[in-house]
């Protein structure tokens, strides 16, 4: 997390300044302003992007880029990660909204089933050759 008392020496900047930083510091083209505002608020791959909001304008550190690009790199990064601001006890986002999505299709198969009596093909079912 920023530390706000430190915040100045950390070298503060606002996200399409931080969006040119990253770009250098990667060597790659730089990534749109509205990837890293995603990085602040919803992060990527269960890491996020550190910030504060000052006013309307929300502000990274170097320092804060920094650990968000080790944290993405290290091994096993391309499965979701818990940082300080996730539960660890929780099971991760992904798999919450997995889990929602299934019950949600199960409903549904419920009504059609409810709707139509019962008389549908199973989906599991292969079609039949005509």
């Amino acid at each position: 997390m920023i530390d706000l008392r430190r915040f100045a020496e950390e070298r503060p900047m606002s996200l399409p300044t931080a969006a040119d930083y990253i770009g250098k510091l990667t060597g790659q083209p730089k990534p749109n302003v509205s990837t890293l505002w995603r990085w602040c608020h919803k992060g990527c791959k269960g890491v996020r992007l550190e910030s504060v909001c000052i006013g309307s304008k929300r502000y990274v550190t170097a320092s804060a880029i920094e650990r968000f690009i080790a944290a993405r790199s290290e091994p096993g990064a391309s499965m979701p990660l818990t940082t300080v601001n996730i539960d660890r006890h929780s099971p991760p986002r992904v798999q919450a909204q997995t889990d929602r999505r299934r019950e949600e299709i199960e409903a549904a198969r419920r009504r059609l089933d409810e709707l139509t009596g019962g008389s549908r093909r199973s989906s599991t079912a292969p079609p039949s050759a005509n």
